[in-house]
């Protein structure tokens, strides 16, 4: 598990569908990170309540988030997500 600490900027609507393996949903924050090049970050929680934790931050203030990266193949193509497992 990795630590991203930074500042939320906003938190995406809730999506939530079905596929072959049964329901889901996932919410994701948008977290500014670093000091002299502050960067923007997409992390995405994917369980009733790992969204739930997302859903109590508060736009503006600082938190650490525990987080895994998590890579794809599809169709020759590669996709990085960063997962939320916890606030660290």
């Amino acid at each position: 598990m990795h630590v991203i600490t930074g500042k939320v900027l906003a938190l995406t609507d809730k999506v939530e569908g079905q596929n072959e393996r049964g329901e889901w949903a996932r919410r994701s924050v948008i977290v500014e990170y670093g000091d002299e090049y502050p960067r923007k970050v997409c992390i995405t929680a994917g369980n009733a309540e790992r969204i739930e934790t997302l859903e109590s931050l508060e736009l503006g203030k600082y938190y650490a988030f525990g987080v895994v990266f998590e890579s794809r193949e599809v169709n020759e193509n590669w996709f990085t997500d960063i997962r939320f497992i916890r606030l660290a």
